[in-house]
C-alpha cells in the first residue's frame, strides 16, 4: 500500500514539473505506433485463442484450428466466431 502511495507522489511530481510531457515528447512517433501496434495484436491473439481459432501446437507453438475434427465441438464454435468477426467487419 504504500509503495502506491510513493508511486503516487512521484507521478504527481513529474507532472508538475513537466517532465512526465518531456520523458513523453523524447519517444519517437515510429516507436509509439509500433507499441501501440504490439498491443493491439496481443490483444487480437488473446481473442483469436479465446474464440477457439487458435490452438497450441508442439512444432510451431501456434495453429489454427481444425473445423473438421470435432465439428460437434470445437469446429461449429470456431465457424461462428469467424462468422462474427466477418459481421463485425462489414458493420
Amino acid at each position: 500500500m504504500l509503495a502506491v502511495f510513493v508511486e503516487g507522489i512521484i507521478f504527481i511530481i513529474l507532472s508538475l514539473t513537466k517532465v512526465r510531457e518531456a520523458i513523453f515528447n523524447a519517444i519517437p512517433l515510429t516507436l509509439k505506433h509500433a507499441a501501440s501496434l504490439g498491443i493491439g495484436l496481443f490483444i487480437a491473439f488473446i481473442g483469436l485463442q479465446n474464440a477457439g481459432l487458435t490452438v497450441a501446437n508442439r512444432s510451431t507453438l501456434v495453429s489454427m484450428v481444425s473445423f473438421t475434427d470435432n465439428f460437434n465441438t470445437v469446429g461449429i464454435s470456431a465457424l461462428l466466431a469467424v462468422l462474427f468477426i466477418l459481421i463485425y467487419i462489414f458493420l
